[in-house]
């Protein structure tokens, strides 16, 4: 399932994938999302985005991957960015993603807990930290 939060005074967001699967559906909403937060955040520079992908939630398949990087190179926010995923596989796809579409983010990086994720941005942009809580907050009671 795919669900997320955004605020749009800070221009700070949050995806959240979970569940044991993740459908086309899925995908063409996170898409969907991309293009609203791209066009909402107007081409900020101070955007921040984390993705929290949960435990046992599987990697995109190369379908996917090739249609993320495609919309990726697209982006006019010039946003950092956090892919969050205790699982190495997931991060990996990170990597992936950037041969497919480099310079996609300002800035992006990968951790495996959402405390990590949020303490990079703060060290970047600080005192979201509050906002991207409540936004995961948001998210996860969007996915129930």
């Amino acid at each position: 399932m795919f669900a997320f939060a955004y605020e749009p005074l800070s221009g700070t967001a949050v995806f959240h994938f979970s569940g044991s699967s993740k459908t086309d559906a899925d995908f063409e909403r996170y898409l969907a999302a991309v293009d609203q937060l791209d066009t909402l955040a107007g081409g900020r520079a101070d955007a921040a985005v984390v993705t929290v992908v949960e435990h046992g939630n599987p990697p995109p398949n190369a379908k996917w991957r090739q249609r993320i990087a495609e919309r990726s190179r697209t982006l006019h926010t010039q946003a950092i960015a956090v892919l969050v995923s205790t699982s190495p596989l997931i991060r990996g796809v990170m990597t992936v993603l950037n041969w497919l579409a480099p310079q996609r983010f300002r800035e992006q990086t990968v951790a495996s807990t959402f405390e990590e994720a949020v303490e990079w941005v703060e060290r970047r942009l600080p005192h979201r930290g509050v906002v991207l809580r409540q936004l995961l907050d948001e998210a996860r009671a969007k996915s129930r």
